[in-house]
């Protein structure tokens, strides 16, 4: 019998298959608490959004969508990459962890003052009156995420999603939606929504901190150097795409704030939220918790072309039926969310809908790719993606709100599409794997977009109710989804497999199960 050091290949295969049951069980536990945490922010976004929305006005969220843009581009760029770094390094020492620590206070600390003197000209920069102090009281944001990167990146590598989930949703509980909606009924007008991103904030940073334990042990400025070199490395050369990244999320804001108005800025803002609220809950997740699995198979491509085919998959079966319920009940979600001054928004939300799909999974191509080590590449591609949004939102601008969403939407599509066939490089025979994943989708979306328009062709001219159409739309797409899935049950096994797996670590269902 054939041997390896330290036991048979027939022992090193079971030794492989149990790895990949346990990273799978591991990486789906944290996927359950993230996608928690996330989707009890979802809630709490839609609600103060519902009660904000009928409060403030279209100008007012706009001046702070404006201000955030170069809080933002500020914040991304005191965080130099080392949060993924740390989650990225195969070894990773305390000394490292705790000069990276130095670096990230040092670093935000300083782009924070620098923030605050040039806030007059950033304020014109992103066409708001000179005077206006919501920047200035943005710039506090800066080093209180400069405590946040290092302990971030700590939880992660060690899959303390738990952790991370329940400092985020009390933060986000407590800092943003209290705060904003307290401030708001008082009269705050703006300055409203700003403290309430500077309040969770600062709560997210104690709460990281106080969980990862990281340590201040005092170094030498060359010792410091030494020690943080190799996490900077990889972090500047992740910065370049997350540069980027900014450029392709805000580019569209940025045009909307100088070429049309403020209140416009506020319309295609809260379209794109509604966009962004189940994107960034399956796909952000998704990117959170795969980042550092894949990181620690990185040595292995099949698995990590398997688990990459089977959460694009398992990504598509969550935002397809999203995507067509957007798009269909776009006018009810708009009128009993925002109410009838937002009326501007139904429109580009139901553009923004058809590209729910590539606006999520490109986020989970870019984990595969940072977890192979292909960061410049991905940062290239990154850069491409940013000049697509602002080539198409520039032309999309002379046709108003709505020519800017087709304009972004169009470059959503096209980095999708490249992004995949950048990861196909780095491991081939992908692409044939994720066309045959997502073939499986086109019955689907037949049968869903038929239920979805009968439900509301029946119920909208006999029901005056928003809210019992939109229930309706709903309901009829998911058991759409429901009937596709269970009659093709073998072509979604692995699907299906990653529910069964999902539900038997409920605790609720665990102790359903026990005898």
């Amino acid at each position: 019998m054939s041997e390896r050091r330290g036991g048979t290949i027939s022992d090193t295969a079971r030794s492989g298959a149990a790895g990949d049951t346990s990273l799978r069980r591991n990486t789906t536990r944290g996927f359950i608490w993230s996608f928690g945490s996330a989707g009890g922010q979802a809630v709490l976004q839609i609600g103060s959004l519902a009660v904000l929305g009928h409060i403030l006005s279209p100008h007012e969220y706009g001046v702070v969508n404006a201000s955030m843009l170069a809080v933002a581009f500020t914040l991304m760029l005191g965080q130099l990459g080392v949060s993924a770094a740390i989650v990225q390094k195969p070894d990773l020492s305390d000394k490292q962890a705790t000069a990276a620590l130095y670096f990230s206070i040092g670093t935000t600390c300083a782009l924070g003052v620098l923030f605050w003197v040039l806030a007059p000209w950033l304020n014109l920069l992103v066409g708001l009156p000179e005077s206006s102090g919501v920047i200035r009281l943005l710039a506090f944001m800066l080093p209180l995420t400069g405590l946040t990167i290092v302990p971030m990146g700590l939880l992660q590598r060690n899959l303390k999603f738990r952790k991370l989930a329940m400092v985020d949703l009390t933060s986000y509980a407590v800092g943003y939606v209290g705060v904003s909606i307290t401030l708001a009924v008082l009269g705050a007008h703006e300055y409203a929504l700003a403290w309430g991103q500077l309040i969770d904030t600062g709560l997210t940073a104690v709460g990281y901190f106080a969980l990862s334990r990281v340590r201040w042990t005092p170094q030498s400025p060359r010792s410091l150097f030494e020690n943080a070199r190799g996490l900077l490395k990889f972090g500047l050369s992740y910065s370049l795409g997350q540069v980027g990244s900014w450029v392709a999320i805000n580019g569209d804001n940025f045009i909307v704030a100088n070429r049309l108005t403020t209140q416009t800025l506020g319309v295609y803002g809260r379209a794109y939220q509604l966009l962004a609220s189940p994107a960034n809950l399956i796909g952000g997740v998704a990117d959170k918790v795969l980042f550092p699995a894949m990181s620690r198979v990185q040595g292995d491509p099949p698995r990590m072309v398997r688990a990459y085919v089977a959460a694009c998959a398992f990504v598509a079966l969550a935002t397809v039926p999203a995507s067509i319920i957007l798009f269909l009940g776009a006018p009810e979600i708009v009128g009993i969310l925002l109410g009838g001054r937002w009326t501007a928004v139904i429109a580009p939300l139901q553009i923004f809908a058809l590209v729910l799909l590539p606006r999520t999974s490109y986020k989970i191509s870019g984990s595969f790719t940072r977890a192979r080590g292909a960061v410049l590449g991905g940062s290239t591609r990154q850069w491409l993606y940013a000049c697509e949004v602002v080539v198409g939102c520039l032309i999309g601008s002379r046709f108003g709100v709505v020519g800017v969403a087709t304009g972004a939407s169009v470059a959503i599509t096209l980095h999708w599409l490249t992004m995949i066939a950048f990861s196909a490089k780095v491991s081939k025979g992908l692409w044939a794997q994720l066309g045959v994943a997502y073939l499986r989708y086109v019955p689907l979306v037949a049968v869903d977009v038929a239920l979805g328009l009968l439900a509301r062709s029946v119920t909208e001219p006999y029901v005056d109710s928003r809210l019992l159409t939109l229930v309706a739309v709903v309901v009829a797409v998911l058991a759409g989804t429901a009937l596709v899935v269970w009659v093709a049950r073998r072509a979604f096994a692995e699907e299906v497999a990653l529910l069964r797996t999902i539900a038997s670590l409920l605790p609720g269902v665990r102790r359903l199960a026990r005898p």
